[in-house]
């Protein structure tokens, strides 16, 4: 049996655990086991050659910046981003690793759905921030299953929403229309177009209606983690810092 912590249900307050005939069911949470407020989970959804992986990793190392504790989780658990095949791409050999990584590849589960909601909000628990970068679906299929049958578990464990699309094409609308189907499109916090990957990193970013929105260039994982950091800083940090809490609230414990 596993316990799964999630925001849809008042995380701080109950659990919704999986296993047998106890499957769905909620139980409120010990109150010797809740410790000041809990963090919060920020997705970043984008269809495959987004630059959502990158995204995520320059949202983390802005998070640090504002001096918020928090984690970045690679939430692909069928086909991890690894650390090898990042520094493999900005040493010029994206296929050679391209070919070591594809046979690692696995089939999707529900067991490795369930394991990744768990995770996620075990993590909120620690953290302040928590930056997923979320699967992005099965693109093999006509018309693409962005969110498929049995991964709206994970979404449930996000509290807010980037949606990042490739400019010029309509994959950030998509987006929203399926998050929409799970009553999740109210988390949006930004819609971004990534273009360019290959040109200096940039962000021009403003806040509109209560959203961000925006075009981001150079996301490309050749590029490396400081220049990316330093080029899109001016346009991403607003919406960390609107995200992590003030420091002199602190977490209790």
């Amino acid at each position: 049996m596993t316990a799964c912590f999630l925001p849809r249900v008042h995380p701080s307050q109950a659990v919704i655990v999986h296993g047998r005939e106890e499957a769905g069911l909620l139980f409120p949470l010990p109150p010797a086991l809740v410790q000041g407020r809990p963090g919060l989970v920020l997705g970043v959804v984008g269809d495959p050659g987004s630059g959502k992986s990158v995204l995520a990793k320059v949202l983390n190392r802005l998070r640090s910046e504002t001096g918020a504790d928090g984690w970045v989780m690679d939430c692909d658990a069928a086909s991890p981003t690894q650390n090898w095949f990042v520094q493999m791409c900005q040493q010029g050999q994206m296929a050679e690793g391209r070919a070591i990584r594809e046979p690692q590849k696995r089939h999707w589960d529900h067991a490795m759905e369930l394991q990744v909601a768990q995770q996620l909000a075990n993590l909120r628990l620690r953290h302040d921030l928590v930056i997923a970068d979320l699967p992005g679906g099965r693109f093999t299929v006509q018309p693409p299953l962005r969110i498929p049958p049995g991964r709206e578990v994970i979404m449930f464990a996000v509290d807010r929403f980037i949606v990042l699309g490739r400019y010029g094409e309509e994959t950030a609308a998509a987006w929203e229309a399926e998050l929409a189907k799970w009553d999740l499109a109210d988390r949006i916090i930004a819609v971004l177009q990534s273009r360019d990957p290959g040109a200096p990193p940039r962000a021009e970013v403003v806040k509109e209606g209560g959203r961000y929105v925006g075009a981001v260039t150079g996301l490309d994982r050749a590029q490396s983690p400081q220049a990316l950091a330093d080029g899109l800083r001016l346009g991403l940090l607003p919406l960390i810092k609107e995200l992590v809490p003030a420091r002199d609230e602190g977490r209790g414990g």
